[in-house]
């Protein structure tokens, strides 16, 4: 397991513990606020489909299966663009189209993803697993007050779903929709390249982590919920630190670009490293201020 801190000196653990704290603070109080709706595309009509869980849980689902190698945007708006193709989004019309009729779908008059052909699998096979294993209900994948890990592998039963998008999905239900479950442990970090950057650079994990280690830290910094180190960034275009796209639940970052730089003015012992200078916070930089920066990774 990755060291928790693992270099960081004795005067920067505080700095870092209370960073953290303040991560699992603003994550943890969402659970408990009004519920809002989200917005996942910007477009109300869009956006009021998946939101509606209750009568269209489906739309989530299939939805964030498909949120993966193209902007979150476009992912979450696929669900309202194949309801005005269709004509319907209900999950028993959705269950007459086969892979062909999926891939018109999807394809005409203009492309609705980057990967035509291998969406309209996700989302041919995704409707018959909803059909079959659900009743066509999706909203049982959650609706009996589930353990987090078995939230989490349903989602992973889904072809096309890897973890990313299984505790992007948990995560989005406990804290966007306010789902209830039994626990919360098994929701790990949706990690990608960026939040591994960031999590390197403030010091929770070494500089340049694999997934892995990035996930193990989150299990290390917060055990009852280590998907709560991801913050939305109050849905703005804000996302200095982590997932893809603004707006959407994919959006959601592992620190906010104020929060990082009330951390860099913290923590930084040099004001401002010079080229070739090494920043013991943030590494060598070329440009300041640090979040502010290209990575040239």
């Amino acid at each position: 397991m990755v060291p928790l801190l693992w270099y960081v000196p004795g005067s920067m653990d505080a700095a870092l513990l209370a960073l953290r704290d303040r991560l699992v603070d603003q994550g943890t109080a969402e659970l408990s606020a009004a519920p809002e709706t989200l917005q996942f595309t910007g477009e109300q009509t869009v956006d009021a489909l998946i939101n509606d869980i209750q009568s269209y849980p489906h739309a989530f689902v299939l939805a964030a299966l498909v949120d993966r190698q193209v902007d979150a945007k476009i992912a979450w708006r696929l669900p309202g663009k194949v309801r005005e193709r269709v004509g319907t989004f209900e999950i028993d019309d959705l269950a007459k189209l086969d892979r062909g009729a999926w891939i018109k779908v999807l394809r005409e008059p203009t492309p609705l993803h980057r990967f035509i052909e291998t969406m309209a699998g996700v989302l041919e096979l995704g409707v018959r697993r909803i059909i079959g294993q659900y009743g066509g209900d999706a909203s049982a994948i959650w609706s009996d007050t589930p353990s987090s890990k078995v939230v989490v592998n349903r989602f992973l039963e889904f072809h096309g779903a890897g973890p990313k998008i299984a505790t992007m999905a948990a995560n989005i239900l406990v804290r966007g929709f306010h789902v209830p479950m039994a626990d919360y442990g098994a929701i790990d970090i949706s990690a990608d390249v960026q939040v591994c950057r960031v999590m390197g650079r403030l010091g929770f994990v070494p500089e340049d982590p694999g997934l892995e280690e990035v996930v193990r830290a989150a299990r290390t910094l917060s055990p009852d919920f280590p998907g709560v180190l991801i913050c939305r960034s109050g849905g703005s275009a804000a996302h200095s630190a982590a997932l893809p796209t603004p707006t959407a639940p994919s959006a959601w970052s592992v620190i906010s670009a104020p929060m990082l730089a009330a951390l860099a003015a913290s923590q930084c012992r040099m004001q401002k490293p010079t080229r070739g200078q090494r920043c013991r916070c943030h590494g060598p930089r070329r440009r300041w201020p640090p979040w502010r920066m290209r990575s040239s990774n």
